[in-house]
């Protein structure tokens, strides 16, 4: 007999969230009856959790308007004795579901809202951050709040629960299927992640031309949607060089971790080349684990806290995340050197 039942819940995250799907659920169903509602969900992901799907919109608005009330009426007839919101647009919906049933309310905080959304093209209006200010103000006092970065506790003091900090870090068990024992690399490199500038995409593709000029062709497999910054794969255009270098580039989309992560099996290294945007620079990004848990050699950015795991562990490179020539010259010794990156990939697997 599991102890409580537990709702993990979100209206925006995709459908294979890892971080909600395969190490938060995962965990709480061990223990706890565990629920995850999401946009379309999976129901033949776990036999160990109930899947709900909701609604899957882009905007906001019709998030709102239609997927919330179904994700209300859910939570209503399941009555979990916890409920684990991953959104912060769910905060309303956490209080109203509190005011109720008095059901706990987890608040899972994936990121420093209040840093990146000036840099965001979308839900940045005046009315949205006056709205986000206001209902996370309450939520410090009223929710539990786990932080996914220890940066996070600058933002989150005056609470009224001590904040648990849980990192991205991968789930080694679910990393292992992955891990190449022949090392047969081949001219491809591996990105997970939002597509986006402020991703370093544009520096991608810009060292691609690079390494072309030099009768280099690296074949680059992608997965994520275009967010962020970017909209369409049509706004790639505006980079210079991507007509030269577009035939090199495999947009996969978003799909299942399990699909995603069988790719990586014959790549150099793993791309994470974040940009000193909102607060970036300050928080570690889950990719870097992931391909140091793959075995991956990781070339990421140049910020300290970056530094402190991929240098102090010679599992990789931290170079400029805006200087194209810096990150082909990279990729080349890389090529050149797959003994040398073999070692960095068994590096970067021990030190996750």
């Amino acid at each position: 007999m599991k102890e409580k039942k537990v709702i993990h819940l979100s209206t925006v995250h995709f459908r294979y969230d890892p971080r909600i799907v395969y190490r938060m659920a995962s965990s709480t169903a061990t223990v706890h009856q565990t629920f995850v509602l999401l946009p379309q969900a999976d129901a033949s992901l776990s036999d160990d959790i109930s899947f709900r799907s909701l609604p899957a919109f882009k905007s906001l608005w019709l998030r709102l308007l239609l997927s919330h009330p179904v994700a209300l009426w859910h939570c209503l007839r399941i009555k979990a004795d916890i409920v684990h919101i991953h959104d912060p647009e769910l905060m309303p919906l956490a209080f109203m579901l509190k005011w109720l049933t008095g059901t706990h309310i987890v608040y899972d905080i994936h990121e420093n809202v209040r840093k990146q959304l000036s840099f965001k093209f979308s839900n940045n209006s005046l009315i949205l951050k006056w709205f986000y200010t206001y209902f996370d103000r309450l939520a410090r006092q009223h929710f539990y709040l786990i932080l996914a970065e220890f940066s996070y506790q600058d933002e989150y003091k005056a609470t009224r629960y001590e904040p648990a900090v849980i990192l991205n870090y991968p789930s080694l068990p679910f990393f292992k299927h992955f891990i190449r024992h022949d090392y047969t690399p081949a001219l491809t490199l591996f990105y997970v992640g939002q597509l986006s500038i402020a991703r370093g995409i544009d520096t991608l593709i810009q060292a691609l031309a690079l390494l072309k000029k030099r009768e280099i062709q690296l074949n680059v497999n992608l997965f994520g949607g275009f967010e962020f910054d970017l909209h369409k794969a049509e706004e790639l255009l505006q980079i210079k060089d991507f007509n030269e270098v577009k035939d090199l580039l495999t947009f996969h989309g978003k799909t299942d971790a399990r699909l995603v992560f069988s790719y990586a099996h014959e790549a150099i290294a793993g791309f994470a080349l974040l940009k000193p945007v909102g607060d970036f620079p300050e928080s570690y990004p889950t990719k870097i684990f992931e391909y140091m848990a793959l075995e991956l050699p990781v070339i990421t950015s140049d910020f300290p806290l970056y530094r402190s795991v991929v240098e102090a562990h010679q599992c990789g490179f931290c170079i400029d995340p805006t200087n194209a020539q810096q990150l082909a010259d990279t990729l080349v010794w890389l090529i050149e050197h797959p003994e040398e990156a073999r070692q960095m990939g068994k590096n970067g697997r021990k030190a996750v």
